[in-house]
């Protein structure tokens, strides 16, 4: 009789176990399904606030809520631009209220002294223009002569409005072109710099 007893009360057991992890299970899947609709809710007033902001001229609120949904850390003290951090590189983004487009700056990513070697300057220069006619942004250098530097820059102007589907991958999209596009000028300087050495071993 007590072997009989013992199995009903483990049955007993291994059901009340049983039900206590499906209504676990099902509270967990309820708490999950709340916070999923509060965030759509959530995400669909931001959506909401973001349009009426556009269609008062308000670009720069856009530029925003991309950069919160990216989770990139900025600095937006200055009107006229937001200083973006972005996988350890800093970006500027340029954005008006009154204008759809912005222009996005990766700011003096390659620099080198104005007296530096000419040769130098030219394999930046050749590795610019090899690079430009074939990424889909602008690569340009400029001369800061008080501090006798010649920077690298890149540059992408581009309409930024929220009936552009996932707004922020499209801005990402962005920066990740800024990266391709740094690390094959990069390249190219590396391959001028081994040619002229080979050329200058076999003089």
């Amino acid at each position: 009789m007590e072997p009989l007893v013992f199995i009903i009360i483990s049955l007993l057991g291994c059901f009340c176990f049983y039900q206590w992890d499906q209504n676990r299970k099902d509270a967990e899947e309820v708490q999950e399904l709340m916070e999923r609709t509060k965030r759509l809710e959530e995400e669909k007033k931001q959506r909401v606030e973001i349009n009426r902001n556009v269609e008062e001229g308000k670009t720069r609120q856009l530029v925003l809520f991309a950069l919160d949904k990216l989770g990139c850390r900025y600095e937006d003290d200055d009107e006229d631009h937001v200083r973006v951090t972005y996988q350890g590189e800093t970006f500027i983004i340029e954005c008006h209220d009154d204008c759809l487009f912005i222009n996005v700056i990766d700011p003096w990513w390659y620099v080198i002294p104005t007296d530096d070697d000419i040769e130098e300057f030219a394999h930046m220069q050749k590795a610019i223009n090899q690079v430009n006619s074939r990424c889909g942004c602008t690569l340009l250098y400029t001369i800061n002569k008080e501090e006798k530097k010649i920077g690298v820059h890149t540059m992408k102007n581009l309409i930024f409005i929220p009936q552009i589907p996932d707004i922020h991958s499209y801005l990402e999209s962005v920066f990740i072109n800024f990266f391709r596009a740094k690390r094959d000028v990069l390249a190219e300087i590396e391959k001028y710099k081994a040619v002229e050495a080979e050329t200058a071993r076999r003089a």
